[in-house]
């Protein structure tokens, strides 16, 4: 079994929100489910990352500590890697298109041009 960013996400919004069950509103999950994962995450790395004491607020073991910079540090630069890969690659241009039948334009120019205004506020549009 992997380690995935998904178990990450929730073992730093636990680590955050000192809580499972804060953490479960931030990542959209029950807690239940969260400490499932959580424990998923531990029997993988064979080490527990979190001391849960009886308020339910949680400290972190010298592993934990560890592998929350580490996930903190991974998931930042996931974050960035999408944010610069929508800069470069993602076309935000919008592009309008109007067009009059001809029984709609009846009464004016076939081949109008736009006004000085529209030609100013949309320069393509000529």
């Amino acid at each position: 079994m992997d380690i995935t960013l998904k178990q990450m996400q929730i073992f730093r919004a636990v680590v955050i929100a000192d809580r499972s069950r804060k953490a479960s509103r931030r990542v959209g999950l029950s807690q239940p489910s969260i400490s499932q994962q959580l424990a998923k995450l531990e029997e993988r790395l064979g080490t527990q990352l979190i001391n849960r004491n009886r308020t339910g607020s949680v400290n972190l073991t010298p592993s934990g500590e560890y592998w929350f910079k580490f996930s903190d540090e991974v998931l930042r630069k996931f974050d960035q890697a999408i944010d610069e890969h929508e800069k470069r690659y993602v076309d935000s241009r919008v592009f309008l298109r109007i067009g009059l039948a001809r029984r709609c334009a009846a009464g004016s120019s076939p081949r109008r041009r736009a006004s000085p205004t529209t030609s100013r506020a949309l320069p393509s549009s000529r």
